[in-house]
């Protein structure tokens, strides 16, 4: 096949065997391979993350997966599926294509023959946008006919999984039927139907038995996170399922100490960050075993998970209701900090015959900075994170939330004007995420976010009817009893600022709705003719000749040329002063917190500019 000079590119080829699928061989093309320095996911352009669906707020919520289970959970029948071979049902043009070959032998003695990859593959970093472009280009074809399903395709797929949930069997029957179809027109099929509904699954013609749907595997090889989520279809519950490489059992099962470097092979999959971050504080070495204080935190771990996996969430907010249940719906957030971790949990709460009813939401947990922090500080981010979750939550869900309790003793109502700027900026964030009078404090006796930060003698409560997951015992009574607004003043006298002002910056919105436009040098030119009009009002006042194009009716009437004008097409200058116009308002909306920050460090020396987000992209740039 001829190809155009540059755009040639061979990957290397793996074969990847499942050992629960014997038989079953992948072939995985490997396009983040290098060679002096080059791969092919390096020379192509970071694609937008189309995955996203949370609003651009800053903070460790942010996460598609979660965005997925929210309106999964919110209705009694549930049911999904997975789009068979999506990235193979994108073509890549011809063009294009040489960029993708790979050798393969065909026997073991001949000669390797030349493949070209004419779709797109697993492991490039251009499909997951391509593949959610096309899925959600296709949905909007027919927005007008199915606008339920495109919902649904739209905000309730994660990557080629599809989850869903609807009051009745005879409502998830037409969705699924309507989504089927809608995929259909883009050549993507949907297979493997899953259901707690024995009549929905008949209908589809799948099979009835007990399956466990699991969450986040890598299909790349088809395994399952270690303690990832699964779905168990009888029960109508959440599981954690325990998988882990065979060189690793032994740490687990047979009490063998780790070394720092195999702990945090084990860590990252199963999440035990504050032993990790103690080995980090005491500078711990890669290979030398956990010492004693370390090995006690670790059994302690241990010991908890068999707890973990035999714990059950139940899928269902609240089964046994009906959509007029929803209409007094209330969200009540705990947050709690400790000198090791801060962190947040979330409960729904109604009202059914006068009976409360709660169920657990969401929770996120993050260990203190390595740098000390006092423990007002600590309670400060942790109410940081309790707005952002709320903000997350409210987002992810179709049920609308009708009142908004956050539970903590905070400083959601000083003036945030009196404190240095790591504190002001905080309390500036809560007051533009919430409302003060959203927020109340709770006795420690009765805060259940204490459980993320304090284990206690016996360690968390997991069990299936325990507070955590039932909710705690203040969410069973009255809102007069739960809502309490005293709020013990904290002694903040370190936090108080001595000079730095806090202020917030507020962006210009574009002058035009780039949306209207499909094509890029339309949109420049309608900008440019933008700015010749804005640049022929003030000639008008300082009675200058008119720079016009062709003056339209509309035009003539608005500036009642009073002065002669001439006919001069649209400058270079113009034209640029567009563009870099678009860039901007991009750049803003892409990166409006680092925006913020360099706005802010224009205003100060250089040798006291404030760092951006170590975890922006941005970061390592040095942008200015």
């Amino acid at each position: 096949m001829a190809a155009e000079p540059g755009k040639v590119w061979y990957f290397p080829v793996n074969v990847v065997i499942n050992p629960k699928k014997p038989g079953k061989v992948r072939l995985v093309w490997d396009a983040a391979a290098s060679v002096q320095g080059k791969s092919f996911n390096s020379e192509l352009i970071k694609s937008p993350d189309l995955l996203s669906s949370l609003p651009s707020v800053r903070c460790g919520i942010r996460s598609s997966l979660p965005s997925v289970l929210c309106p999964f959970r919110e209705r009694p029948i549930a049911f999904g599926g997975d789009i068979a071979e999506m990235y193979h049902q994108l073509q890549i043009r011809p063009n294009d294509r040489s960029a993708q070959r790979f050798l393969f032998r065909p026997t073991q003695s001949g000669p390797p023959v030349i493949y070209v990859m004419d779709v797109a593959t697993f492991g490039s970093s251009s499909s997951p946008c391509s593949a959610q472009y096309i899925k959600n280009r296709n949905a909007q074809d027919l927005a007008d006919q199915f606008p339920d399903a495109v919902d649904a395709i739209v905000g309730r797929h994660y990557v080629d999984d599809y989850l869903d949930s609807t009051f009745t069997v005879g409502e998830a029957i037409k969705r699924a039927s309507e989504v089927t179809f809608i995929h259909s027109k883009a050549g993507f099929k949907l297979r493997s139907w899953v259901s707690n509904s024995s009549k929905f699954l008949q209908h589809f013609g799948e099979q009835t038995e007990s399956r466990k749907i699991y969450f986040g595997c890598d299909k790349s090889n088809y395994t399952e996170r270690v303690l990832g989520m699964s779905w168990d279809t009888i029960e109508d519950v959440f599981v954690f399922a325990s998988v882990l490489r065979d060189d690793l059992q032994s740490f687990l099962m047979e009490g063998k100490l780790p070394t720092k470097r195999i702990l945090l092979r084990i860590s990252l999959k199963k999440d035990r960050k504050i032993i990790i971050h103690d080995l980090w504080r005491n500078g711990s070495p890669w290979d030398e075993i956990l010492d004693e204080n370390t090995a006690k935190k670790w059994f302690k771990w241990i010991a908890l998970l068999p707890k973990v996996q035999a714990m059950k969430i139940p899928r269902c907010y609240f089964l046994g209701t009906k959509p007029s249940d929803y209409k007094n719906l209330e969200l009540h957030v705990f947050a709690d900090a400790s000198e090791e971790a801060y962190g947040s949990v979330a409960y729904f709460r109604i009202w059914v015959n006068g009976e409360p009813r709660v169920a657990l939401v969401s929770a996120k947990s993050k260990v203190a900075p390595l740098q000390y922090m006092s423990i007002p500080t600590m309670e400060l981010l942790a109410a940081v994170f309790a707005a952002r979750l709320s903000v997350a939550v409210r987002a992810n869900h179709s049920v609308k939330v009708k009142r908004l309790v956050i539970h903590i003793d905070t400083w959601i109502h000083s003036d945030h004007r009196k404190y240095k700027q790591f504190v002001a900026y905080r309390i500036g964030e809560i007051l533009s995420l919430t409302n003060p009078v959203e927020w109340c404090w709770v006795a420690s006796m009765n805060n259940i976010a204490d459980v993320l930060t304090k284990w206690g003698k016996n360690g968390p409560p997991l069990n299936t009817d325990s507070e955590w997951v039932q909710g705690p015992a203040i969410l069973y009574r009255s809102i007069e009893e739960c809502f309490q607004k005293g709020l013990p003043a904290p002694d903040v006298k370190e936090e108080m600022r001595a000079y730095l002002l806090f202020h917030e910056i507020y962006f210009v919105q574009c002058l035009v709705d780039t949306t209207r436009f499909s094509r890029w040098n339309i949109l420049i030119r309608s900008v440019a003719s933008v700015f010749r009009f804005i640049s022929n009002c003030r000639r008008k006042i300082k009675k200058l000749p008119i720079e016009s194009v062709q003056t339209t009716l509309t035009q003539g009437s608005l500036l009642k040329c009073a002065v002669s004008s001439i006919k001069a097409p649209l400058k270079c200058e113009e034209y640029r002063q567009a563009e870099n116009y678009l860039w901007k308002i991009v750049q803003q909306e892409g990166f409006a917190d680092e925006m913020k920050t360099l706005w802010e460090n224009r205003e100060l020396p250089r040798n006291k500019w404030h760092v951006i987000e170590r975890s922006s992209p941005l970061y390592k740039l040095f942008p200015f």
